[in-house]
């Protein structure tokens, strides 16, 4: 897969607000990332780089490790959606990549996505991610959770947005 082969700009609205957003091209500072999850420049949606959980080579069995975003702050927000470019490269129906969030510093985990199989191109992935009630923060991990049996290329996430819809003002019209 190569830059410019699919569409990588999040599809926002003008009434969308970002609340964290990270084409992973300056590196993990945004993330807690649990090994063997690195930055790969072999495959990604946007230029250079993007998130596996398998760099150089296949996951291996019995795996269970996550990649997890710092912690978002929600402010008074209610309701936010979770949106990011993905491909990969999994066992199907054995092996799978989950995405989960938490609202209570990482104590406890709402699956939110399940992936298994495989991908042929980079494709957009956008998750509602319920109602959030004033919850103060949030965090997104990617989970991959294997089997021990066959293995597969892995997981890429690649161009992560959470964003929230704001309420939009009426605009006020003048006739003459």
């Amino acid at each position: 897969y190569s830059y410019g082969q699919f569409d990588n700009e999040p599809h926002l609205s003008a009434d969308q607000v970002i609340l964290f957003e990270d084409h992973l091209e300056n590196g993990p500072g945004q993330w807690t990332a649990e090994r063997p999850w690195d930055l790969t420049s072999a495959s990604s949606n946007s230029p250079i780089h993007a998130w596996t959980d398998s760099p150089g080579g296949k996951y291996l069995n019995g795996e269970n490790v996550s990649l997890t975003t710092l912690p978002v702050d929600l402010g008074s927000v209610t309701q936010s959606t979770l949106q990011f470019q993905t491909c990969y490269d999994l066992q199907t129906g054995h092996d799978h990549g989950y995405v989960e969030i938490s609202t209570d510093q990482g104590v406890t985990w709402t699956r939110v996505a399940t992936y298994t199989g495989r991908t042929v191109h980079w494709a957009r992935e956008t998750v509602d991610l319920g109602v959030m009630n004033g919850a103060g923060e949030l965090r997104v991990r990617f989970r991959l959770n294997t089997d021990g049996d066959i293995t597969g290329d892995g997981w890429y996430v690649d161009d992560v947005a959470v964003f929230t819809t704001q309420e939009v003002q009426p605009v006020a019209a003048f006739y003459s």
